[in-house]
């Protein structure tokens, strides 16, 4: 169960940068998409990486995989729906 709090924790990630980069800036879709996933792929990283200095957490890269296709997951709602509205 908690795994999948990651999945979803990270597809809003990848939503919500999505969402603030096409409203602030004029970008091609590919673009979006890119940065969007880059940002959420380093705050994914970092929160794994912080997670090392907490005594009562763990960093892993088990963890980071779950972020990751929570992203996937996030990238391929847009495109549906993307698709969709066309």
């Amino acid at each position: 169960m908690r795994k999948m709090a990651h999945v979803g924790e990270y597809a809003i990630l990848f939503l919500l940068f999505y969402r603030a980069l096409r409203g602030s800036f004029r970008l091609e879709e590919v673009s979006l998409y890119l940065i969007a996933g880059i940002l959420s792929c380093l705050y994914a990283i970092s929160d794994e990486f912080h997670q090392l200095f907490v005594p009562t957490r763990v960093g892993n890269l088990f963890d980071l995989g779950f972020d990751l296709f929570g992203i996937l997951a996030g990238v391929i709602l847009i495109f549906f729906l993307r698709m969709r509205i066309r």
